[in-house]
């Protein structure tokens, strides 16, 4: 009885910490028991730095209190609470991520058309066009393709659409159409359909690998630009960087629909696990229309994106640490992009060399293929810790994602995740941040005011066994009509390429294990 009494109390208590006016310790007497102390915390509201942030949390106050004392309201206000919480539930959508190649591409399915043809696109924070494989293609074996005139909503276009890589290309048209994604749909979509892709691997330090030898040539999806079960890449960046010209379907969605106007990605690990296969169901989740605070603990770290610079999700870079030496990163060039539809951490050439510098035994695999050019090997039994920062936050990059895995069979040399990325001067990025990153932190990519939030993760999340459905919110969807202003004409807004290692991936992996 002692100690339901006291677990009661202490529960009471912790209830109402958010409105202690001291984070000093205060005593409480338990009815047969001993004094207990517990410290009080009391939340600094200067992290509410603009008014919409304000007017949300206190939006959210009003709801939890209606909430937690709703027996006690009258007709009007339990009233308002139902259609509060039915709101909530209809501007929130889940979409669960598969993990193909070994944590090489997260991979979640849309459906197109009318009636609903679903496809594996990659989940792309890194671009911004929605594309997708058509069924003119003529090296398609084994991968999903849109069936253009099985849709009765397919809005064809004269307009010709494509996207250049690192690794090649690919061309086809642009259509609009009924999509739907994480139970949320926007009817006349634009987006494009590829029917010609075209693959070059030149000897360069692009971080792409694929079959063909240096130089080569291939043509056809098939040929390394996208493999199955993929069928083509969901964009989630910022319109300027839209080669179609199209509003994204997230900035539909988040201009128009979404209460909480950002969505949350969380991605799983399978890498270091021995039974990990090519196509793990359970990927992980995004979460459209809000986060989900039961994969991360404490409160989110916004970092603002100026509005000049929302075409990339793109931060600046402001440390790195590795083995615990800090690199006095300072320079003001060190823009990230972070992007989901990226494996490795991309860097500039002297940055990479700085990183491996301080991990004996280093050493650059160029020398060994010059299609391994950018890579840096060093001795598996090496546990590396690489700190990045964030926010003024540092954040880890864990040794199992750092650890690409062994290069040889006798195990004695790994790969490092940590890649040449020589940009131009002209580029906006310098840093590609990919899931060797963010697989160890919750990732919020806000709408307005612009902004990526970085969490800790909560514990035991990160665990190849847990159920992905337990993270699944309720709701979600609503119709749109129409695509925003990006309909009848393309923006002249500057256009970019997509995420430079997005589309080539599973390819890499393939190379890797």
């Amino acid at each position: 009885m002692r100690t339901t009494t006291t677990a009661a109390a202490l529960l009471a208590l912790a209830a109402a910490t958010h409105a202690a006016p001291t984070a000093e310790a205060e005593k409480l007497n338990v009815i047969g028991g001993e004094p207990v102390a517990v410290p009080l915390v009391h939340r600094r509201t200067g992290q509410y730095r603009t008014p919409e942030e304000r007017m949300a949390w206190a939006e959210g106050q009003a709801m939890a209190m209606r909430a937690k004392y709703g027996s006690f309201l009258n007709e009007e206000e339990r009233s308002l609470l139902k259609r509060t919480l039915h709101e909530k539930r209809q501007n929130v959508g889940s979409l669960p991520l598969v993990d193909i190649g070994i944590d090489s591409t997260y991979a979640g399915q849309i459906d197109i058309g009318t009636p609903a043809q679903p496809f594996y696109c990659i989940m792309d924070t890194g671009s911004s066009d929605l594309w997708v494989l058509d069924d003119d293609c003529n090296d398609c074996e084994g991968i999903s393709t849109f069936k253009l005139h099985e849709s009765s909503t397919l809005q064809e276009t004269n307009d010709p659409f494509g996207v250049k890589y690192g690794s090649g290309m690919v061309k086809g048209g642009i259509v609009r159409d009924t999509v739907t994604m994480g139970g949320f749909t926007v009817q006349e979509q634009t987006f494009g359909v590829v029917n010609y892709t075209k693959q070059t691997n030149p000897t360069s330090s692009s971080g792409e690998s694929g079959g063909s030898q240096p130089g080569q040539e291939s043509s056809g999806p098939a040929s390394g630009i996208i493999q199955p079960p993929i069928s083509g890449l969901m964009g989630l960046a910022w319109k300027a960087i839209a080669n179609s010209g199209a509003t994204p379907m997230w900035q539909t969605l988040a201009a128009s629909k979404w209460q909480q106007k950002e969505f949350g990605v969380f991605m799983v690990r399978h890498r270091g696990d021995e039974w990990a296969r090519q196509f793990e169901e359970n990927g992980g989740q995004i979460l459209f229309g809000g986060t989900n605070n039961t994969l991360y603990k404490g409160d989110l770290n916004y970092v603002s994106i100026p509005d000049q610079d929302k075409d990339y999700w793109r931060l600046k870079l402001e440390g790195i640490n590795v083995q615990g030496n800090d690199l006095g990163y300072s320079t003001e060039w060190a823009s990230a992009a972070i992007d989901t539809g990226t494996t490795l951490i991309g860097a500039p050439p002297d940055m990479v060399r700085a990183v491996f510098d301080q991990i004996e035994g280093s050493r650059p695999l160029a020398s060994v293929s010059p299609t391994m050019a950018g890579y840096y090997a060093y001795p598996c039994e090496t546990r590396v810790e690489l700190l990045l920062k964030f926010g003024n936050k540092w954040y880890p990059v864990s040794n199992e994602d750092f650890n690409l895995g062994s290069i040889e069979r006798t195990g004695t040399w790994c790969m490092g995740a940590v890649f040449e990325f020589g940009a131009s001067q002209n580029s906006p990025v310098n840093w590609i941040i990919g899931a060797a990153f963010l697989k160890n932190v919750y990732t919020a990519f806000r709408y307005e005011p612009a902004a990526v939030g970085f969490a800790e993760l909560a514990d035991g999340v990160q665990n190849s066994d847990a159920n992905t459905s337990s993270w699944t919110t309720s709701g979600g969807g609503g119709v749109i009509s129409g695509d925003g202003k990006s309909q009848g004409g393309h923006s002249d807004a500057g256009r970019a390429l997509p995420s430079l290692f997005a589309v080539i991936a599973v390819a890499l992996a393939a190379a890797l294990l």
